[in-house]
């Protein structure tokens, strides 16, 4: 990375490449001279998102997931559930309850506190054509570091290495130190934050509402510094919040 001084620094050091470059550093060190050095370059491989020509992709995400229990022990992401809405399907037919099933079946039952079971929820959002008639998506998601429950109510789970992204423009959202929970479920939807990554509706309907804390909860200027404590949403962008 080039070297930049203040603001600018930290904002480096915590956006989706400085993450990148840390984690990716580290693990060339570690694994430099073992025959795990190139596995990450066949991760990914039966997504329908992260397809063949988006190697970058590929390598950003695994690279800003939590080092210490995914990367460093060269952990394959492994696809559980995948789900297709096309055209004017059925939404009751959709549940987001066989997607949290899934979860549970992968972690070994319901018993289970699921602490530390990571997942990814990678999505692909179309957005149509744009003005000059190309498709337009954006491939979305964000990283849970414990399992998804369906309790009664809404139990929030998580912890700081926690993160949403979007690859397509290439973001990241770090989860703000102290919050009481990162990720909840319920028969409904499953959220990142309260309002932060939300998704509902039969997988129909995915929306995300991201703002800054001041002594009213009301969004404030980018880059900063209010007590965390006073309102905002549980993620931010790079280190606005910190």
């Amino acid at each position: 990375m080039p070297e930049f001084g203040g603001i600018v620094e930290e904002s480096l050091k915590c956006s989706i490449f400085g993450i990148f470059g840390k984690n990716f550093k580290h693990f060339q060190q570690q694994h430099d001279k073992d025959d795990k050095k190139d596995a990450y370059l066949n991760f990914f491989a039966n997504s329908e998102i992260l397809t063949e020509d988006l190697h970058l992709f590929k390598a950003l995400l695994y690279f800003n997931l939590d080092y210490e229990t995914i990367i460093k022990n060269v952990l394959e992401p492994k696809k559980i559930f995948d789900y297709r809405i096309e055209g004017n399907d059925d939404k009751n037919e959709r549940d987001i309850g066989k997607l949290i099933e899934q979860f549970e079946q992968s972690s070994g039952g319901k018993n289970k506190e699921m602490k530390g079971n990571s997942s990814i929820l990678l999505m692909k959002i179309d957005m149509g054509t744009d003005d000059e008639g190309l498709e337009r998506s954006y491939i979305v998601g964000g990283y849970a570091s414990d399992g998804w429950l369906i309790k009664e109510g809404r139990e929030g789970k998580g912890d700081e290495t926690c993160f949403l992204f979007n690859l397509t423009l290439n973001l990241r959202f770090n989860a703000r130190p102290g919050m009481p929970y990162y990720q909840s479920t319920s028969k409904d939807d499953i959220r990142f934050g309260n309002t932060d990554l939300v998704v509902k509706d039969g997988f129909n309907t995915v929306t995300s509402h991201i703002t800054l804390p001041n002594s009213s909860g009301a969004p404030t200027g980018i880059g900063q510094r209010k007590d965390p404590a006073n309102g905002g949403s549980h993620f931010f962008f790079g280190n606005d919040l910190t």
